[in-house]
């Protein structure tokens, strides 16, 4: 539904009959709304489209992603546990922001989503993979870059989903 909102929205504004076009937040909603969808597979096509369109918009900068955007993105991927993909969209941000094109890095959130999907993830490497995010937000100098209750929890969650009793402890005594 949102999605068919959005594209009634951007239809209105290709025509000419309204000045306000949609805009980063409006797409961002979308994607969040895909991140929050039961069918894993159709919302990670939705959002995936979405960002592509919104990075390909190169004429309007209202519809650039922005770091909000790419949480949603990110929850969705996160909910499909499409962790090697969400790794990935991780590392596209870092390398938008260097080039100047995402006005924040990523930050405590964004890795917090990564290192979830980690935790959903069936790959045999997916402790190792989620404890190297965990430990780059846990060893960066960036204020907004500590951990929180939220990466600690997901960090939990993979250990949960293992059976890692020890660890999950360890973590917690951290905390």
């Amino acid at each position: 539904q949102a999605q068919k909102l959005l594209e009634h929205m951007e239809q209105r504004y290709e025509k000419g009959l309204t000045d306000d076009s949609p805009n980063s937040i409006s797409y961002s909603c979308v994607i969040d709304a895909c991140a929050n969808s039961k069918d894993g597979a159709k919302a990670v096509d939705c959002a995936s489209n979405l960002i592509k369109h919104m990075e390909n918009e190169n004429h309007r900068s209202n519809i650039r992603p922005t770091a909000i955007t790419y949480t949603g993105l990110l929850k969705t991927y996160a909910n499909a546990g499409l962790a090697e993909e969400a790794e990935d969209i991780l590392e596209h941000m870092d390398r938008l922001h260097q080039e100047g094109r995402l006005r924040d890095p990523p930050n405590v959130i964004h890795f917090s989503c990564v290192v979830e999907a980690w935790g959903k993830s069936d790959d045999p490497n997916a402790v190792q993979r989620a404890e190297a995010l965990f430990d780059r937000v846990r060893n960066s100098n960036h204020p907004h870059m500590q951990p929180n209750l939220i990466c600690y929890s997901n960090l939990l969650l993979v250990y949960k989903q293992r059976k890692m009793t020890q660890e999950a402890i360890t973590v917690l005594k951290e905390m």
